[in-house]
């Protein structure tokens, strides 16, 4: 065997070995092979120039290694030249090898036509392709992504008098794999023993591959537990885990590596935390990270981003960037993505300074920040209600002539909306077009929300007329807040007479079916088999109100009612096959009613009855019983106006809380009014001697989440059977079963403008507690008379 000197003979030694050749042609067959195996093309090349120069005969071989070279090389283009040039320039024929070769080369050089194509011209050659040449020819179409050109050579096998092989299967099933056929993989996989074929741990690995990229990880595993798995067989099936949110899977799996000797690698870690990340379990993403080093792997770039937007997902800023500051104690470079991730996680914290630091240490890293380094700090500016440093950033962005993009300008508009900047807002969206941008629908929602904030309901008509003449239809969000603007400075009415006028426009855009489907059908009226359940209180055009019980979701709700609707029963495929829209939610716990539209999203109705909504129109009315000091006589009224921020919580600790609100300044405007139509005794043994029992009729102004909820215990007066902001064990009631929250009445207007009300009579649970407890007597000093039991029930039962 030649060393690799000798099998790359420099170009002035090459005369005085074609002499040598000449007498013996295996000493050039030895270099040739040398070069193909270290895929040097062009040399091999040169070599069979210099031996033809030099009249030292050509064969088949040299040949063949010089075509194997340029396919090692994925010099395709070389090979079909040489192969070309080899009966006119060489004077060697191709044979089986060569024409193997080329296939190859051609697969490798993405160009799975020619090689196809060659597999079909062999036998015009009179060259009978053998196994290497069919699968040479699948892994061509693996490589071009065409699947079925894969499999209709492997049923050209039988007929051709070729024996598939493990191999031959395998090229199949992979190119299905990267075609997305997972089926077609597993039907190859479980035909194999037709051949008599064993699989192999390639084609296990490739089925897993072809299951996980379907999202089958149930199949997946169970592929993986009937075979002798490898390493690339456990990080696919860990990797279909994860993209199906089976973190705990995930994490077995990579405990079950060492137990099935399988060596775990730095990919196996990586899905295993990107499948923490994708569930928000941030905390076992950082041990997994952590635990690396005790199998002796080096945490790369993937395995900190993973990690990194775990911890933004779950709300852990903080431990984002420990997790970031820990990169430089193991040198792995960071790239923009793991910086953009750091920064991503500060702006879900609402941290704007520790977001604008990271953007400003980005080029101290030996990187530039990108446009979604500014995008995220942007948005971290956004959630701070940093609307200076917001146009800063924009501003910095034209500077490094880095193009912002819609959701960097939409980020700076929200800062300015959130801290009442309405003037700015209106000017960065009509700057938009002149950057070649189009302003979304959401941002102008956003630009509307604070003018109507401001009270400004001419910017609000002037903006309401831009969009008009760019031929844009407001949708009812933005209809609702203009409407709000004029019905805080003008009249109730003004504002239904915009929103009539928007209504016809809405009506022209509206298909002909969510027409029909805003036609009434039923004016009341029971749900099959229900008693105390989801029954219809009233419809009008455009509009249907329901009771919904404690312990149904909004959701199942309207599924029920719309499947009466059309006279289905509970089993229909469709769960909502009326098409019925909803535009205010109750809570699970929470009963009452809830109005929906009679028409899909974006029917004219659907429009009508949100608009409503979005620009405070519509009256509601709950009652509820809280705890707590007494907040005054039988009568008394009160208001609460404290801004409320809401936190998604569905990714964090896998609860089942989907968010959470809370008191804040950074939070979004909200109001609230209340008054004491009944109060009650503590009961004995309770705790709190100066506290009792008080039933509220709240009305609130706004609609945040747990808004009622949040703000009454803020000042407070928990409600009665919340265990997430009320009493808990201190509670006065700890044995109510739930919520004591219930809307006994809805008023809005229909499609034609007349008054629509929906009232509830409070279910008969609430009335039992309220049974159950004892008035407290107060003097009235007017009349000398005691406010009575039977009145305060009456008042609790929903008359008014």
């Amino acid at each position: 065997m030649l060393s690799p000197a000798a099998a790359k003979p420099p170009g002035g030694a090459l005369g005085s070995l074609t002499n040598a050749w000449a007498s013996n042609p295996k000493q050039a067959t030895a270099v040739l092979v040398g070069l193909a195996r270290d895929g040097l093309a062009e040399d091999a090349l040169r070599v069979l120039e210099h031996m033809c120069a030099s009249r030292v005969g050509v064969n088949e071989v040299h040949l063949g290694a010089a075509v194997s070279a340029c396919s090692k090389s994925s010099q395709w283009q070389l090979a079909l030249n040489a192969l070309g040039r080899s009966s006119t320039s060489w004077h060697a024929a191709p044979n089986l090898i060569s024409c193997n070769a080329l296939i190859s080369a051609c697969g490798r050089g993405g160009q799975w036509k020619f090689g196809v194509r060659l597999l079909q011209h062999m036998r015009l050659l009179i060259i009978s392709p053998d196994e290497i040449s069919y699968n040479a020819a699948m892994s061509a179409c693996e490589r071009g992504g065409q699947w079925r050109c894969a499999l209709s050579i492997l049923s050209c096998l039988p007929s051709a008098r070729v024996a598939p092989s493990v191999i031959s299967c395998s090229a199949a099933i992979s190119s299905c794999e990267k075609g997305a056929q997972w089926s077609l993989a597993l039907g190859l996989l479980m035909g194999m023993p037709r051949f008599r074929v064993a699989p192999d741990r390639i084609t296990h690995s490739a089925v897993i591959s072809a299951c996980e990229k379907a999202g089958q990880w149930q199949l997946a595993l169970r592929i993986l537990s009937g075979s002798t798995p490898d390493r690339i067989s456990f990080n696919a099936a860990i990797s279909a885990c994860e993209k199906a949110g089976k973190w705990r899977t995930a994490l077995s799996l990579l405990c079950q590596m060492p137990e099935r000797r399988v060596a775990q690698s730095e990919i196996s870690y990586n899905a295993a935390i990107s499948a923490c990340e994708s569930r928000g379990r941030w905390e076992l993403g950082f041990i997994v990270l952590t635990s690396m080093s005790r199998f002796r792997l080096v945490p790369d770039e993937f395995s900190y981003n993973s990690a990194i937007f775990a911890c933004a997902k779950g709300g852990q800023w903080q431990w984002a960037l420990r997790v970031f500051a820990g990169i430089s104690e193991v040198r792995v470079a960071c790239d923009a993505i793991t910086c953009n991730a750091a920064i991503s996680a500060c702006a879900g914290g609402a941290q704007w300074q520790p977001a604008l630091h990271m953007l400003k240490d980005i080029p101290e890293m030996r990187l530039s920040p990108d446009k979604f380094s500014y995008c995220a700090a942007l948005s971290a500016c956004e959630k701070g209600h940093q609307w200076q440093f917001s146009l800063s950033l924009l501003s910095e962005m034209t500077q490094t002539r880095l193009s912002g993009d819609e959701l960097c300008h939409g980020a700076a508009i929200s800062a300015c909306e959130k801290d009442g900047r309405w003037q700015v807002a209106v000017s960065l969206l009509h700057q938009m077009p002149q950057r070649s941008m189009k302003p979304s629908a959401i941002m102008y929602n956003v630009v509307s929300s604070a003018l109507e904030t401001a009270g400004v309901w001419e910017a609000s008509l002037a903006l309401l007329g831009n969009m008009l003449v760019q031929r844009l239809i407001p949708d009812a969000l933005f209809a609702g807040s203009t409407a709000g603007a004029l019905r805080k400075a003008v009249s109730e009415e003004s504002a239904y007479d915009l929103l009539v006028q928007l209504l016809q426009l809405w009506i022209a855009q509206d298909r002909p079916e969510a027409q029909e489907e805003g036609k009434p059908e039923e004016e009341n009226g029971y749900l099959p088999g229900s008693s105390e359940h989801v029954r219809i209180l009233g419809t009008a055009p455009g509009v249907i109100a329901i009771f919904k019980p404690t312990g149904v979701t909004t959701a199942t709700a309207v599924g029920q009612v719309s499947q009466q609707l059309v006279g289905e029963t509970a089993e229909s495929e469709l769960c909502n096959p009326a098409g019925l829209f909803i535009v205010s939610r109750l809570d699970h716990p929470t009963s009452g009613v809830c109005p929906f539209a009679l028409g899909v999203a974006g029917s004219a109705a659907a429009c009508w009855l949100q608009a409503q909504f979005a620009g405070r129109l519509v009256r509601k009315e709950y009652l509820y019983l809280c705890e707590g000091p007494a907040l005054g006589p039988l009568g008394f009224t009160g208001a609460i106006a404290s801004r409320l921020l809401t936190t998604d919580m569905g990714l964090v600790r896998g609860t089942s809380q989907s968010s959470r609100t809370e008191v804040s300044p950074l939070g979004r405007e909200a109001a609230t009014g209340y008054e004491v139509v009944a109060r009650y005794c503590a009961p004995r043994g309770a705790a709190g001697e100066i506290s009792e029992l008080m039933l509220l009729l709240v009305r609130p102004l706004t609609g945040r989440t747990h808004q009622i909820r949040v703000h009454l215990a803020s000042i407070g007066r928990p409600l009665v059977g919340d265990l997430t902001y009320g009493s808990r064990g201190s509670s006065l009631l700890p044995a109510c079963p739930r919520l004591f929250l219930h809307c006994r009445e809805i008023t809005l207007r229909d499609v034609e403008g007349r008054p629509f009300v929906a009232e509830a009579p409070l279910p008969a649970d609430l009335q039992d507690i309220l049974a159950c407890l004892q008035p407290v007597q107060v003097q009235e000093s007017r009349n000398g008379n005691h406010q009575s039991e039977q009145e305060e029930q009456s008042l609790a039962g929903g008359s008014k």
